[in-house]
C-alpha cells in the first residue's frame, strides 16, 4: 500500500512540475537523486544539470515549488550558460532561481559575463528569452 501511495504521490508532483513548466517547452533536469517530499515540492540532489531551451545551469541542488512555479538552485557556486549563439553568456552565484516565464534571479556573489564584459553584484535578474538583464 505504501509503494502504491509513493507512485501516486510521484506521478502527481512530477505532472504538476511538467504542467507548471510547460511554457518553457523544454525543460530537463537530471540529479543523482531525485526526493518527492510532498506534493508540492521535488528536490533534486548531487550533480544536478538543467537544461531549457535557453540555458543551461550546474549545481549541487535544486528544489522545485509548485507554488511559485520556480526552480530554486544551489551550488558553490552555481553556474549558468547560454545555449543560444546568440545570446551567449556565462555566470555564476550562490543560488539561482529559476522560474517558468525563464526569468532567472542570480543571488549572493552573483558574477554574468556578456559580450567580454563582467558584471558582479548580489542580485542579477535575466531575462534569457531576450537575453537582457539588470543588477541590484
Amino acid at each position: 500500500m505504501k509503494i502504491i501511495l509513493i507512485i501516486l504521490l510521484s506521478f502527481i508532483s512530477f505532472e504538476s512540475f511538467a504542467q507548471y513548466f510547460q511554457e518553457s517547452k523544454n525543460l530537463n533536469i537530471k540529479a543523482k537523486e531525485i526526493d518527492i517530499a510532498t506534493d508540492k515540492n521535488i528536490t533534486f540532489l548531487e550533480n544536478v544539470l538543467i537544461n531549457s531551451n535557453y540555458v543551461t545551469i550546474n549545481a549541487d541542488s535544486a528544489e522545485y515549488h509548485k507554488n511559485e512555479k520556480s526552480i530554486t538552485i544551489k551550488g558553490l557556486p552555481t553556474t549558468i550558460h547560454s545555449t543560444e549563439k546568440n545570446r551567449s553568456f556565462f555566470g555564476s552565484a550562490d543560488k539561482i532561481i529559476f522560474y517558468s516565464d525563464e526569468r532567472i534571479f542570480l543571488v549572493g556573489n552573483a558574477s554574468i559575463t556578456h559580450n567580454k564584459i563582467i558584471i558582479s553584484s548580489n542580485k542579477i535578474v535575466l531575462n534569457s528569452t531576450n537575453g537582457s538583464f539588470t543588477s541590484e
